[in-house]
């Protein structure tokens, strides 16, 4: 009897087909898997890129925005700078703007920032006249161009970056873009719809070690600084080294032929420091404001060129600068009208030599009435640190001026020099770095880059420095500098 046949089951044609497919399909997904994997991996690379490319723009914009404004023509070069220091492939385009507040419906520029935080040229302030004019509902931005003498406070930084792929060339991509990467970085008010309020002191250096031609170089430039404020939002009074009568020049353009008479008492207490209070006349009311030669403040500045052998004091005037400020002396502005927002404190202080004090005294403390001096060297910028210090913990932005100092030491030919000493007595920059004399205030190179540093100590050594230190100056009390987006 044969033996049963096996049954073998039969596998259809069909089932056989079905795997197949499904083995193609299999490995069509795996290479679209690989392909979107690699893929993913490049554009995450050219993301990563993009957000380095920012960060570059970003530092570039905020070095270029500490040159302005008083250095336009710097700007670009200073961004352009960073950003190729920071990456060496860098090649951004920049331009120049001039921020300030719209106003109105549809929104047109607010002219009454201009030339308080910068200049864009004369009015009117169209886009007929401007081409490139933009606005928005809270701020205009203003084409500048430096070569044409304009003030600007803004710098736009703008950089695209090719991105080499790595895994995507297997389908066919071989590189990707970063797109346009921008930054815009703004110094001062920004568009704020109230320039910044200030309530500012000046100490004005007059002694014997002043020439005539370097005196009359800090009137021009007070009066030049003077010329881009705003006297409805920034008040300003005058203090003087050595001191004054308290009576100067107020009843009459002829000035006093003694600049100063009264009891020089032993603790300078009787020594009137601040000679002139709160002004807010200093400028004319035209179009296009000019010094107002008919105020007391701008009278008594044309007369810092009546010189005083009381000898160079540190301590004291910024001590009573101070006080004045705070109202711890007797100061006029209650009597002024209120502006919106809380008035910025800010003290610029000048001088142009060691001290040479005519009276001993200890009290650094702003909430004393007597004043510190020292016939010591050392000690009389020892003081002027400790008045500095305290009237900074006071909420005072304290600016420091040294004129033709290079140098120089506070006692004979050793201690500290009385440019770092007035370098450290100035407030921290806007990043909270410490204001320093890194630089030499005796090269004219390093004097510009001294004071397109973004700190609040400045120096000059002419009447060329002059103008632009103290317009600089004030323009950096008005504000720090920040990234905005512009309309």
């Amino acid at each position: 009897m044969a033996a049963p046949r096996r049954l073998v089951p039969r596998v259809s044609r069909r089932a056989r087909d079905g795997r197949g497919a499904v083995a193609v399909m299999v490995a069509a997904l795996v290479v679209v898997l690989f392909a979107a994997a690699a893929l993913g991996v490049d554009i995450a690379s050219q993301m990563t890129s993009k957000q380095s490319l920012h960060d570059t723009m970003d530092a570039a914009a905020h070095a270029g925005a500490y040159e302005l404004p008083a250095n336009g023509a710097g700007a670009a070069a200073a961004a352009t700078t960073m950003a190729t220091a920071a990456d060496p492939r860098a090649d951004p385009v920049t331009d120049l703007w001039c921020v300030v507040a719209s106003t109105g419906t549809p929104p047109t520029v607010s002219t009454s920032q201009i030339p308080s935080t910068c200049n864009p040229g004369s009015p009117p302030y169209t886009p007929g006249n401007y081409p490139g004019l933009r606005c928005n509902d809270a701020i205009c931005a203003i084409p500048c161009v430096p070569a044409q003498g304009d003030q600007c406070n803004t710098v736009r930084v703008a950089d695209s970056k090719t991105v080499p792929y790595a895994f995507a060339p297997v389908i066919g991509y071989d590189e990707g873009s970063t797109g346009e990467v921008v930054s815009v970085a703004c110094k001062g008010s920004c568009g704020s719809e109230v320039p910044n309020p200030m309530d500012v002191a000046v100490v004005a250096d007059r002694t014997g070690s002043m020439s005539s031609t370097d005196i009359n170089s800090m009137i021009n430039g007070i009066k030049a600084m003077l010329t881009v404020m705003t006297p409805s939002q920034q008040y300003v009074s005058l203090g003087t080294i050595g001191p004054a009568r308290s009576d100067t020049t107020t009843t009459s353009t002829t000035c006093r032929s003694d600049p100063y008479s009264g009891s020089l008492s032993s603790t300078g207490t009787s020594w009137k420091w601040m000679s002139l209070p709160f002004h807010t006349d200093y400028l004319t009311a035209a179009a296009t404001p000019t010094v107002n030669t008919s105020s007391n403040l701008v009278k008594a500045i044309n007369c810092l060129n009546r010189s005083s052998s009381t000898g160079t004091h540190l301590a004291a005037p910024m001590k009573a600068a101070a006080r004045y400020l705070l109202g711890h002396d007797a100061n006029n502005l209650a009597s002024l009208p209120a502006r919106t927002g809380t008035p910025r404190k800010v003290l610029i202080f000048e001088t142009d030599g060691q001290p040479n004090e005519s009276f001993s005294g200890t009290s650094t403390n702003l909430t004393t009435n007597s004043y510190p001096g020292s016939t010591s060297g050392g000690t009389a910028c020892t003081n002027l640190g400790n008045v500095a210090t305290n009237a900074k913990a006071a909420d005072i932005l304290v600016i420091t001026v040294a004129y033709n100092l290079s140098t120089d030491r506070c006692s004979g030919s050793s201690g500290p020099t009385v440019t770092g000493t007035l370098a450290a007595a100035a407030s921290r920059d806007s990043n909270g770095n410490a204001s320093d004399a890194d630089n030499s205030c005796g090269n004219a190179t390093l004097r510009a880059t001294e004071n397109a540093d973004g700190d609040f100590f400045f120096c000059a050594a002419s009447g060329d420095d002059m103008a632009n230190v103290f317009r600089t100056a004030i323009g950096s009390a008005g504000g720090g500098i920040r990234l905005i987006r512009l309309p």
